[in-house]
């Protein structure tokens, strides 16, 4: 008689470790961090992430730090499938976010926005606000300030004290800032 081993928790993707998460268990990964209130980071990987991962070892280090990796487009998917080390589903970092601003929403998570010009933001910041009216918004900012201005940045994000952080930054200063700054 033969067993089948559980497969492990994480794809291998080309050398690329991604969780065998499909939605519904992404987010309630992001719930379990978020009670723990464990400084995590998730990272979003498409093919062009597949790439820029194999060609910078400082964004692999980053990804091996992540709590959450997640298969951002159907190549990395079908991949993964093709290789025999199948994925469940795409996770899409949008289809993500907006889910988590319905939870959010649902469990009064504060979170804040960093990123995009001002003018950008103000926008998503209102419809936010139309679309998610007991969102807690613990604070926004944008993402486009010079290095000198970023312990500013990260004590405005400490004091607004939020459950969660959403980062719209270029990519992969974003990985690398969060994850200097996770803490």
């Amino acid at each position: 008689m033969t067993t089948s081993a559980k497969p492990s928790p994480r794809a291998n993707v080309l050398g690329i470790e991604i969780d065998r998460l499909d939605m519904r268990g992404t987010i309630a990964r992001c719930e379990e961090i978020i009670e723990r209130r464990q400084p995590s980071q998730h990272l979003a990987v498409s093919a062009t992430n597949v790439v820029a991962l194999h060609e910078d070892p400082k964004l692999r280090d980053v990804a091996r730090s992540c709590a959450i990796v997640s298969a951002d487009g159907l190549g990395v998917v079908w991949a993964s499938r093709l290789l025999g080390d199948p994925l469940p589903e795409r996770v899409n970092a949008m289809d993500l976010m907006e889910r988590l601003f319905v939870v959010a929403e649902e469990k009064g998570y504060r979170v804040f926005i960093l990123g995009a010009t001002d003018e950008v933001l103000e926008t998503a910041i209102a419809r936010l606000r139309e679309l998610h009216p007991r969102l807690v918004i613990a604070g926004y900012r944008n993402g486009y300030y010079d290095e000198a201005a970023n312990d500013e940045v990260i004590e405005d994000i400490r004091r607004a004290s939020p459950d969660i952080l959403f980062a719209a930054m270029p990519s992969p200063k974003k990985e690398y800032w969060l994850a200097q700054h996770r803490e």
